[in-house]
């Protein structure tokens, strides 16, 4: 009994060696050059064949295996880690190796890898020591990283996460090497005057520090999803790696392409829900599954935002301290990141913006962001309009009052609101805006992206307007695909320099209203690829100078440019084409009264016309106007022509018909180029409102100019 218990116990102990001989237990420590432990980041080892056997099938004696599948796990809260790993002693064919790649819980594409080494013995001790992080402060990111020292090339109001103290940190002043604020508790110092909204502030709000989280991210670029499925997967290179800080925030996603300028509201696939749990930097999983799928293409395609919670009561216990009674010309202090909000920020104590307290004080309130990129305001899908200020001189975002004359001096600069495909809910039928600006305003480098559709038909992305003749002023303001019933909502006594104005289905991109004259420098207006006109008139009385402004692609059967009765429109230097789209359109229609001064109508696509005067149009040419449409020119009202014009003319069996843009004082002199039939003809006109040419040729193409007679 005795020898038969003996041979169980040496049995039993064969197979024990046996089974120990086959795997190893790897443990180590991963810190890298710097000092910093690389706490809760990933490790993976990855089978490294015999390069004599690249292509051979493995085999080990320890059970199935699978040379493709790498083994990963988590680092610890201290970067350690242990693991079994086959021993490469037990694997066949012999002289493989294994290699352990780390990566740090921090914002960076590069990963840290071992040499290939041999996995032996029951225990193996293999630390790791990458080489130091550095992480770039990229505008409109909120980096994730370990320690102040790691981040470079921050700036003034640069943010990141510290996943070490669990908090986000704001550079207050350079260096920011030394002057990193958050998560102490501490205030922020600065101009008493000036209300700062930013992580670093403690909670509860300390003086005139609000705390924020502003720790949102989105990725449009390489984010994909299904309906089978409540897992969100990011690209290998994400704009933000998710962090399991994330699981419990917000998140949303819209079937919205980088960039695009959609033709309708873009399909919300993704509600607003939470993330549930923390897979890796590049996985999450939803509590609710989408409701449509999402592939990336080209530029992406597929939308996720998310982080943080609904900020909009700190957003607003904010602005109030900003805008309290009787404590005009304050600064509020944006931060970096993206600011979730479902409600608007709005105040109604405010008492500084009429015309004689701004005119003491030199402004009202200025709102001052970090970068047009940097500091962006997100409307959650659903945010709720209804309590926005209805005067077109307010705004859902930092509006005031009730009237005009409440939000005189206000001044915006450098920040975003980007609703990243969303929509405003119950908007007002008398109409809102999502930002804004009146009298003595002024706004510098601000826009709305991406925030309008279905409901918003009374809504406008920028409204702007000065009263009584004092102006209000923009420069580099960007609306794109916002605003359902404007992008921009320029009212009389604006001034714009090189204003943005595109995208999305919008009644009109620039709509202009009230009775005084508006001005645009050099802007872009264009793309209006689902609504009416891209330039329009809901006043009278507006008069409208424009100086070197591009006007582009018009929806099809739309006008560019048209200009209703009662109203003025001088283009000076202005550039107006179809874009190759926008068929049976017209680039200028002119019910009012129109000057032109060397402006350039090109207009090429099929059954298009270059200009068009209404009945009751009044049309003037102060320089040289050049056409070049299959309708150049048709004329229901008043033309009168002082300089020159150009354009091309097909011809119809043997002849043309050249209309002239306006009525000559004499018989203008035509210079004819036939581009079909080699010869230049010039002749003095028989009309003083049309030209009649034979033609070489049946279907030849001729070039024109016409010049005033000067005898």
């Amino acid at each position: 009994m005795i020898k038969r218990t003996l041979f169980v116990l040496w049995m039993w102990a064969c197979f024990a060696l046996a089974a120990f001989g086959q795997s190893t237990t790897v443990s180590g420590q991963v810190t890298d050059a710097g000092g910093q432990a690389w706490n809760s980041g990933t490790y993976s080892f990855g089978f490294y064949p015999n390069p004599q056997y690249p292509a051979s099938t493995y085999t080990w004696t320890g059970g199935a295996f699978n040379s493709q599948a790498p083994i990963a796990g988590s680092l610890s809260g201290t970067g350690g880690y242990s693991v079994s790993v086959p021993t490469n002693s037990a694997i066949t064919p012999v002289g493989s190796k294994w290699i352990l790649t780390v990566c740090p819980q921090a914002t960076t594409t590069t990963c840290f890898s071992t040499p290939a080494t041999i996995i032996t013995g029951a225990t193996q001790s293999l630390n790791v020591t990458p080489p130091a992080l550095v992480i770039p402060a990229t505008p409109g990111v909120t980096p994730t990283a370990y320690a102040d020292s790691e981040i470079s090339g921050a700036v003034v109001g640069s943010t990141y996460y510290n996943s070490t103290l669990l908090t986000s940190r704001i550079c207050i002043a350079l260096p920011c090497s030394l002057n990193w604020q958050g998560g102490s508790g501490a205030a922020l110092a600065g101009n008493a005057n000036a209300f700062y909204l930013s992580p670093a502030c403690p909670v509860p709000a300390s003086g005139n520090c609000y705390h924020i989280n502003a720790t949102g991210a989105q990725d449009c670029t390489t984010g994909a999803w299904t309906t089978s499925s409540s897992t969100i997967t990011l690209g290998t290179s994400p704009s933000r790696p998710f962090r399991p800080s994330d699981v419990g925030t917000l998140a949303y996603g819209f079937n919205l392409t980088c960039g695009a300028v959609g033709a309708s509201q873009p399909a919300n696939s993704i509600t607003l829900t939470t993330i549930a749990t923390y897979i890796s930097p590049t996985q999450v999983t939803l509590t609710v599954a989408p409701n449509a799928n999402c592939t990336p293409t080209g530029l992406g395609g597929c939308t996720f935002v998310w982080g943080d919670s609904d900020e909009q009561a700190a957003l607003n216990a904010w602005f109030q301290a900003i805008t309290a009674n009787n404590t005009c010309g304050n600064t509020g202090v944006l931060p970096a990141g993206l600011i979730f909000t479902s409600l608007p920020i709005i105040s109604s104590t405010d008492t500084c913006g009429n015309d004689e307290v701004v005119q003491a004080t030199g402004s009202n309130f200025t709102i001052l962001g970090q970068g047009f990129g940097s500091s962006i305001i997100v409307p959650l899908p659903t945010f709720n309009s209804a309590t926005c200020p209805t005067s077109t001189a307010n705004a859902c975002i930092f509006g005031v009052g009730g009237s005009a004359n409440d939000s005189q001096g206000t001044q915006l600069e450098n920040f975003t609101v980007n609703g990243f495909g969303s929509s405003p809910q119950n908007v007002p039928a008398s109409g809102a805006c999502a930002l804004s600006i009146s009298a003595f305003g002024f706004a510098n480098t601000v826009g709305v992206l991406n925030f309008m559709g279905p409901g918003s038909g009374h809504f406008s992305g920028f409204c702007s307007g000065g009263i009584d003749g004092t102006p209000t002023f923009l420069q580099n303001v960007v609306v794109a695909a916002s605003g359902g019933n404007s992008a921009c909502n320029f009212g009389a006594w604006t001034v714009a320099y090189q204003p943005y104005c595109a995208g999305g289905a919008n009644n009109n991109l620039l709509q202009m209203s009230g009775s005084g004259n508006v001005i645009t420098y050099g802007g872009f207006i264009g793309y209006n690829v689902a609504g009416t006109q891209n330039i329009g008139f809901s006043g009278t009385g507006v008069t409208w100078y424009d100086y070197g402004s591009r006007l582009e692609a018009p929806h099809a059967g739309q006008s560019i440019v048209s200009v209703s009765a009662s109203n003025t429109a001088h283009l000076i230097g202005t550039s107006i084409s179809d874009g190759a789209v926008g068929s049976s359109s017209t680039g200028l229609s002119c019910a009012g009264t129109c000057y032109l001064n060397n402006v350039t109508v090109n207009m090429p696509t099929a059954t298009n016309t270059g200009i068009k005067v209404v009945s009751g149009g009044k049309l003037f040419q102060d320089g040289e106007t050049i056409i070049n449409a299959p309708t150049a020119f048709t004329n229901a009202g008043t033309a009168m022509s002082a300089t020159k014009e150009s354009g091309t003319v097909s011809c119809t069996t043997s002849a043309a018909t050249i209309t002239f843009l306006g009525t000559y004082y004499a018989n203008p002199i035509v210079v004819i180029q036939d581009l079909t039939t080699a010869g230049v003809v010039t002749k003095t006109s028989e009309g003083l409102t049309t030209q009649v040419v034979g033609c070489p040729g049946a279907s030849d193409v001729l070039n024109y100019t016409v010049t005033p007679n000067p005898f």
